[in-house]
């Protein structure tokens, strides 16, 4: 087997096995949401949005969204925050979370 095949094997097969990276991006838009990433945007059908809140962080319940009796408080992104990336393994979406800095 030829030395150039063994090494496209072996990246192969490490790939395969290596978790992505995690990325830190910079929110362009925040509805719909848009990151900035390394000269690429990444738009909001390839995100999956990490709602956290710190403990003392107030949020506004006046126009929560409900479905059946169940309040969803949704307190988006907001344009020019820090935010961290992490590629899902098949690399064609993005776990987006807010950074605490």
């Amino acid at each position: 087997m030829p030395y150039d095949r063994i090494i496209q094997i072996v990246r192969q097969e490490g790939e395969k096995m290596n978790t992505p990276l995690p990325m830190i991006g910079i929110v362009s838009n925040e509805n719909p949401l848009s990151v900035d990433v390394k000269g690429m945007t990444i738009e909001d059908d390839q995100l999956f949005k990490v709602y956290s809140f710190l403990p003392n962080e107030q949020i506004s319940l006046s126009n929560p969204t409900t479905t059946n009796n169940i309040a969803n408080l949704v307190k988006p992104f907001a344009k020019g925050q820090t935010v961290i990336l992490f590629p899902t393994i098949d690399k064609g979406k993005f776990v987006v979370m807010k950074v605490v800095e």
